[in-house]
């Protein structure tokens, strides 16, 4: 008897073990993916497969099989635009696909279609949408690289342009270092002086110019009126785009590392002085790790999310801010490992959430916040997996 009480004690044991370690969140699995691409606020997410097909799922998709494919012959990686559109590239030019139907097409424009052969589409790159929701083309033509935007009023599109009728050239010749604003006609790249900004909200096209600040990556504040970047000497620096100004506004870095696709995000706090907004972003500490930093955009006021030695990157928000999604690696090997956490700033007493593990040093990969930010996606295992957030966490 004595041994048969040990034994169920043992067991009781056992499965209270399992219960209290058991997962906190259950994760659903939308099948294979390699890549998602989403946008802050927009309901939707469109995957690429390992066979390169690509396929738009609602925020509420729980099967793969849900949403709607996107038409063969997609030139590239397409993006979302304000209104939930896919707008993608193909052969005939730019489409735009509303809840899987054909929404507007238009074609590339004139001056590519006159000089460049069929077999040369490859030269044409989309480089995403700006804060009109008009699409910006790259073009590698035989005189140097044009940037194109269109403007639905006149329906033309417009190059964006010097005095000198060309775009600067940057410094790596492709432009994939670009940057878009998402709330003003602006866009910013490496030039051979520094990073530049064009705006072209305005006519005609206005430059400003980061002089000596060659930094790897560049970032739009969330009213579009700076820039941030490296600068020339140590910190981060802000680049004014309506009075020319580059000032010093912060110690940090804004880290990159080869191995890590670029992320960053920002968030409103309450500070002693009233509110104020943050920019989350990768920094390089003193060991040469990276951290997720948390500066001040009014200047100082900096401190890291997390420490130690490992490597935390990737940060992405939920749109109140109050979530953080995250990944920590040792960023050793060629296919790294890579564990994705989830943090709640409201309860800072209780530690960040184990979501899944993967083989990091893919882009694509997310994690991000879909639609209204309770649901997170991103892809482990292969495979695209959807958390539903609630209050349980």
């Amino acid at each position: 008897m004595r041994r048969l009480l040990t034994l169920l004690a043992l067991l009781v044991l056992a499965a209270l073990g399992w219960w209290l370690s058991r997962p906190a969140v259950t994760l659903d699995d939308l099948g294979p993916a390699v890549r998602i691409v989403t946008r802050p606020g927009v309901p939707l997410v469109v995957v690429s497969d390992l066979a390169s097909s690509w396929r738009a799922l609602p925020q509420s998709a729980r099967s793969p099989r849900a949403g709607y494919p996107l038409p063969d012959g997609l030139r590239g990686i397409p993006c979302l635009d304000s209104r939930g559109r896919v707008v993608a590239l193909y052969a005939q030019g730019i489409v735009r696909l509303k809840d899987g139907a054909l929404d507007d097409q238009l074609p590339l424009p004139e001056a590519i279609t006159a000089t460049e052969a069929p077999e040369g589409g490859h030269q044409i790159v989309l480089m995403g949408v700006d804060a009109q929701d008009e699409p910006v083309l790259l073009w590698r033509s035989p005189a140097g690289l044009r940037l194109f935007v269109h403007a639905t009023i006149t329906d033309r599109w417009r190059l964006i342009a010097d005095g000198e009728g060309r775009p600067a050239e940057p410094l790596d010749g492709t432009l994939k270092q670009l940057v878009l604003s998402d709330s003003r006609r602006a866009l910013a790249f490496p030039g051979v002086d520094g990073w530049e900004v064009w705006l072209y909200d305005t006519t005609p096209v206005r430059r400003r110019v980061a002089e000596g600040c060659r930094g790897a990556r560049a970032v739009f504040t969330p009213e579009g009126d700076a820039l941030v970047l490296d600068g020339k000497v140590k910190g981060l620096w802000r680049l004014g785009l309506d009075d020319e100004s580059l000032r010093f506004m912060a110690e940090g870095n804004l880290g990159h590392h080869e191995k890590v696709p670029f992320s960053y995000g920002f968030r409103d706090i309450e500070t002693p002085e009233g509110p104020a907004t943050v920019l989350l972003v990768p920094q390089y500490d003193l060991h040469d790790y990276l951290q997720i930093g948390q500066t001040h955009l009014t200047g100082g006021g900096r401190w890291s999310f997390e420490g130690g030695s490992y490597h935390h990157y990737s940060p992405a928000l939920g749109p109140h801010g109050n979530l953080l999604a995250y990944v920590q690696s040792d960023l050793e090997g060629a296919g790294h490992d890579e564990e994705i956490y989830l943090f709640d700033f409201q309860r800072p007493d209780r530690s960040a959430l184990l979501l899944a593990r993967r083989r990091g040093g893919r882009p694509g990969q997310g994690p991000a916040f879909v639609g209204d930010g309770s649901v997170l996606m991103f892809i482990a295992g292969g495979r695209l997996r959807r958390l539903e957030i609630d209050e349980s966490l």
